[in-house]
């Protein structure tokens, strides 16, 4: 999901991209996409290229009507991630592409064996706000600190990990990696390790979310969670599977869930269904607005 600067919501859908406006639910159009992101008065996507059976990062322009022609940026595959400078990265191949200035003349760049990332099926990527870029594959994890011209493997194992799952950056600049038996954060005060409880972007989350109470949203298979601290948590099974979670700038919260699209008053604790949004099919969210950037 993404929130345009006219306050107009789009979803991808495995049925296609759909333009929400109040209650009403309107079909852009009707190839399935399963990411979609906003930078200026651009929508990204991804999705399946016609005739060539993979999936493709597309750029269209947003009007007043909908959405103009699509313009294929670059062809990838697993999901791309939108850091806090607007780049889009995503798997290419062997190795990581990163698209600088995607709403203008949208420069690639290749990340390889040249910087020392070895060449295997990568699932996702992304630089942090500190300036560490993450790539993560099936089995391993690779990091490139800031003012380091080389990747180095990050030896979870060490840290008494088990092969890494999810990896996410929430609106506070935490970034989260999720292993199955627990997760692994670096935020401002240093790196951190929780094996108790196991609940952040562990083996049934998908992404993470800080609002602005400082409370962590984990969007899960198993419904909305959130982790107040201590140990403290609330779930909200009802949602059922939810891709993601977002804060906007009154303070409600909004959800994506195999259920369609959920809000959440800041006054109240329950969350309520978007009347009309039940068979979407939607796959994930990401609101651009204007304090917070996240992707899914």
């Amino acid at each position: 999901m993404a929130v345009d600067r006219e306050n107009r919501i789009w979803t991808a859908t495995v049925d296609g991209l759909f333009l929400i406006g109040g209650l009403a639910a309107r079909q852009i159009t009707r190839v399935g996409m399963s990411q979609v992101a906003i930078e200026q008065d651009s929508l990204f996507h991804l999705g399946w290229e016609s005739g060539a059976g993979e999936l493709a990062l597309f750029r269209s322009p947003i009007t007043a009507q909908g959405l103009g022609p699509a313009k294929l940026l670059l062809r990838g595959h697993g999901k791309f991630f939108q850091d806090a400078k607007g780049r889009l990265w995503l798997p290419c191949g062997e190795r990581v592409c990163v698209v600088e200035d995607p709403a203008g003349q949208a420069r690639v760049t290749e990340l390889g064996v040249e910087q020392g990332l070895p060449a295997q099926y990568w699932r996702a990527a992304v630089q942090d706000r500190r300036g560490h870029t993450w790539v993560v594959s099936t089995e391993q994890v690779w990091v490139r600190r800031k003012g380091q011209a080389r990747f180095a493997l990050f030896d979870y194992a060490k840290r008494d990990l088990a092969y890494p799952l999810r990896m996410s950056e929430d609106s506070q600049g935490t970034f989260w990696l999720g292993f199955g038996n627990g997760t692994y954060w670096e935020d401002g005060d240093g790196a951190h390790r929780t094996k108790q409880p196991n609940l952040l972007l562990s083996t049934e989350a998908f992404g993470v979310f800080a609002d602005r109470d400082g409370s962590r949203w984990v969007a899960s298979r198993e419904g909305l969670v959130r982790w107040i601290g201590a140990g403290q948590v609330e779930t909200w099974p009802e949602t059922g599977i939810s891709f993601s979670v977002i804060e906007a700038q009154d303070g409600s919260r909004w959800a994506v869930t195999s259920k369609g699209v959920a809000w959440q008053s800041p006054d109240e604790n329950e969350w309520r269904p978007l009347l009309g949004t039940e068979t979407l099919g939607v796959l994930s969210i990401c609101v651009r607005l204007a304090r917070t950037r996240c992707c899914s």
